[in-house]
Protein backbone atom coordinates (compact mmCIF):
# COMPACT_ATOMS: atom_id res chain seq x y z
CA UNK A 1 0.00 0.00 0.00
CA UNK A 2 2.82 2.62 0.83
CA UNK A 3 4.56 1.74 -2.51
CA UNK A 4 1.28 2.20 -4.43
CA UNK A 5 0.77 6.04 -2.29
CA UNK A 6 4.78 6.95 -3.31
CA UNK A 7 4.34 5.92 -7.25
CA UNK A 8 0.73 8.08 -7.24
CA UNK A 9 2.86 11.01 -5.65
CA UNK A 10 6.09 10.68 -8.01
CA UNK A 11 2.57 10.36 -10.81
CA UNK A 12 0.97 13.47 -9.61
CA UNK A 13 4.67 15.20 -10.15
CA UNK A 14 4.89 14.87 -12.98
CA UNK A 15 2.01 15.63 -14.58
CA UNK A 16 2.10 18.80 -12.69
CA UNK A 17 5.12 19.25 -14.73
CA UNK A 18 3.17 19.05 -17.73
CA UNK A 19 4.00 21.19 -20.81
CA UNK A 20 0.88 24.38 -20.15
CA UNK A 21 -1.61 24.61 -22.62
CA UNK A 22 -1.78 28.45 -23.02
CA UNK A 23 1.13 30.82 -22.93
CA UNK A 24 0.60 34.87 -23.88
CA UNK A 25 3.15 37.68 -24.75
CA UNK A 26 2.73 41.61 -24.81
CA UNK A 27 4.26 42.81 -28.11
CA UNK A 28 6.38 45.76 -26.95
CA UNK A 29 8.14 47.99 -29.57
CA UNK A 30 11.30 47.72 -30.87
CA UNK A 31 11.59 51.43 -32.75
CA UNK A 32 9.99 54.60 -31.39
CA UNK A 33 6.27 55.20 -31.87
CA UNK A 34 6.00 51.56 -33.24
CA UNK A 35 3.35 48.77 -32.63
CA UNK A 36 2.18 46.94 -29.31
CA UNK A 37 -0.38 44.40 -28.93
CA UNK A 38 -0.66 41.33 -27.38
CA UNK A 39 -0.06 37.28 -28.32
CA UNK A 40 -2.37 34.38 -26.80
CA UNK A 41 -1.15 30.74 -27.94
CA UNK A 42 -3.29 27.56 -27.38
CA UNK A 43 -2.44 24.15 -27.79
CA UNK A 44 -3.94 22.01 -30.96
CA UNK A 45 -3.92 18.64 -30.06
CA UNK A 46 -0.68 17.42 -29.25
CA UNK A 47 1.43 18.72 -32.29
CA UNK A 48 0.30 22.41 -33.30
CA UNK A 49 -0.51 25.81 -31.99
CA UNK A 50 -2.92 28.25 -32.96
CA UNK A 51 -1.03 31.80 -32.62
CA UNK A 52 -3.75 34.55 -32.25
CA UNK A 53 -1.78 38.27 -32.97
CA UNK A 54 -3.94 41.73 -32.21
CA UNK A 55 -1.19 44.98 -32.52
CA UNK A 56 -2.01 48.56 -32.66
CA UNK A 57 -0.11 51.36 -33.67
CA UNK A 58 1.13 49.47 -36.60
CA UNK A 59 2.38 51.84 -40.19
CA UNK A 60 -1.12 52.15 -41.84
CA UNK A 61 -1.18 50.22 -45.30
CA UNK A 62 1.72 48.08 -44.38
CA UNK A 63 2.33 44.05 -45.16
CA UNK A 64 3.92 42.84 -41.81
CA UNK A 65 5.55 39.19 -41.04
CA UNK A 66 5.51 37.94 -37.76
CA UNK A 67 6.43 34.73 -36.33
CA UNK A 68 7.41 32.94 -32.81
CA UNK A 69 10.76 32.21 -33.00
CA UNK A 70 13.09 29.84 -30.16
CA UNK A 71 15.03 32.37 -27.63
CA UNK A 72 14.20 35.50 -26.27
CA UNK A 73 12.99 38.88 -27.93
CA UNK A 74 16.91 39.60 -26.03
CA UNK A 75 18.49 37.52 -29.20
CA UNK A 76 15.88 35.58 -31.38
CA UNK A 77 16.71 31.92 -32.86
CA UNK A 78 14.91 29.94 -35.77
CA UNK A 79 11.08 30.37 -36.41
CA UNK A 80 9.44 27.83 -34.67
CA UNK A 81 7.11 25.60 -37.29
CA UNK A 82 7.22 26.78 -40.92
CA UNK A 83 7.25 30.45 -42.21
CA UNK A 84 4.62 30.00 -44.51
CA UNK A 85 2.36 29.24 -41.76
CA UNK A 86 2.22 32.71 -40.36
CA UNK A 87 -0.10 34.91 -43.11
CA UNK A 88 1.06 38.64 -42.87
CA UNK A 89 -0.63 41.26 -40.45
CA UNK A 90 -2.27 43.60 -42.89
CA UNK A 91 -3.45 47.63 -41.57
CA UNK A 92 -6.11 48.97 -43.48
CA UNK A 93 -5.49 52.41 -45.39
CA UNK A 94 -5.73 54.98 -42.75
CA UNK A 95 -6.09 52.20 -39.58
CA UNK A 96 -3.70 51.19 -37.11
CA UNK A 97 -4.60 48.17 -36.11
CA UNK A 98 -4.59 44.62 -37.41
CA UNK A 99 -5.09 40.79 -35.86
CA UNK A 100 -4.51 38.08 -37.30
CA UNK A 101 -4.43 34.20 -36.32
CA UNK A 102 -3.00 31.07 -37.51
CA UNK A 103 -2.10 27.12 -37.05
CA UNK A 104 1.37 26.09 -36.99
CA UNK A 105 2.28 22.67 -36.49
CA UNK A 106 5.09 23.00 -33.42
CA UNK A 107 3.91 23.36 -29.98
CA UNK A 108 6.58 24.96 -27.49
CA UNK A 109 8.91 23.18 -25.54
CA UNK A 110 7.98 23.96 -21.92
CA UNK A 111 12.21 24.48 -20.77
CA UNK A 112 13.06 26.85 -23.82
CA UNK A 113 12.27 30.37 -24.35
CA UNK A 114 10.36 31.63 -27.29
CA UNK A 115 9.19 35.44 -28.29
CA UNK A 116 7.26 36.71 -31.07
CA UNK A 117 8.48 39.04 -33.76
CA UNK A 118 6.93 41.38 -35.93
CA UNK A 119 8.92 42.11 -38.61
CA UNK A 120 8.43 44.81 -41.60
CA UNK A 121 10.87 45.73 -44.81
CA UNK A 122 12.79 48.44 -44.47
CA UNK A 123 11.69 51.26 -45.58
CA UNK A 124 7.91 50.06 -44.29
CA UNK A 125 6.59 50.68 -48.49
CA UNK A 126 2.92 50.81 -48.28
CA UNK A 127 0.59 48.29 -49.74
CA UNK A 128 0.23 50.11 -52.88
CA UNK A 129 4.03 50.53 -53.27
CA UNK A 130 5.58 48.13 -56.29
CA UNK A 131 6.82 45.28 -55.31
CA UNK A 132 9.71 44.88 -57.50
CA UNK A 133 11.12 47.60 -56.04
CA UNK A 134 10.33 47.33 -51.84
CA UNK A 135 13.60 46.88 -50.22
CA UNK A 136 14.69 43.20 -49.62
CA UNK A 137 16.15 43.95 -45.87
CA UNK A 138 13.46 43.91 -43.01
CA UNK A 139 13.66 44.44 -38.50
CA UNK A 140 12.05 43.45 -36.28
CA UNK A 141 9.51 46.33 -35.14
CA UNK A 142 8.43 44.71 -32.43
CA UNK A 143 8.84 41.61 -29.95
CA UNK A 144 7.20 39.80 -26.82
CA UNK A 145 8.37 37.18 -24.83
CA UNK A 146 6.10 33.97 -24.58
CA UNK A 147 5.41 32.83 -21.11
CA UNK A 148 3.00 30.23 -19.93
CA UNK A 149 -0.73 31.69 -19.13
CA UNK A 150 -0.70 33.04 -15.61
CA UNK A 151 3.10 33.29 -15.05
CA UNK A 152 4.01 36.86 -14.60
CA UNK A 153 6.48 38.16 -17.22
CA UNK A 154 10.23 37.89 -16.01
CA UNK A 155 11.25 41.37 -18.28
Amino acid sequence: MLRLASTLMVAAGYLSLAAPDRWTATLHSMVQNGPTGTVQVESVGTDSMKVSIAIDNAPSGVLLHWYVSAGGCDGGGNIVGKESGYPALRTVEGGTKAEVSATVRAWPNPTERYAIQVIAPVPAPSLKADPKTAASKTRVIACGDLEPAGVTPSN
